[in-house]
């Protein structure tokens, strides 16, 4: 666990936790350590893609996934209700689902795959279902 200036931090460690209240003073060595994946918790945090905590977060998966072919990402909340989609939209780049302009090709698939349209009201099938 990172605790204020990380002086006592475990190099070798499996898993380290770091909060969001001290990401910023990590994120640079952080992002260079060679992680295979990231888990944020309590994700809402970073509906805002402007706010700080948003960017560096954003920054140290873009810097897994430019390391790793097939990173863990995994965004956890206990608050899922958010108020409009624009909301979710750091979460989706932070799970490498979009990038700053429209999804990209591996959630086209997945989502062609289910036989409906993401931008039906519902989700209607595409496709008579059985």
């Amino acid at each position: 666990m990172i605790h204020g200036d990380g002086e006592e931090i475990d190099g070798f460690a499996d898993i380290v936790v770091v909060n969001y209240e001290v990401l910023d003073r990590h994120v640079g060595w952080l992002g260079n350590h060679g992680f295979r994946g990231m888990v944020v918790d309590e994700a809402h945090f970073i509906k805002n893609k402007s706010s700080q905590r948003s960017q560096h977060v954003l920054e140290l998966s873009q810097r897994i996934r430019t390391r790793i072919a097939r990173p863990l990402l995994m965004a956890l909340t206990g608050t899922p209700l958010i108020n409009d989609i624009e909301d979710f939209r750091a979460i989706w780049q932070f799970l490498g689902w979009i990038d700053d302009h429209k999804p990209l090709a591996e959630l086209m698939n997945k989502l062609e795959d289910t036989g409906l349209m993401p931008g039906s009201r519902g989700s209607t099938p595409t496709r008579d279902v059985p």
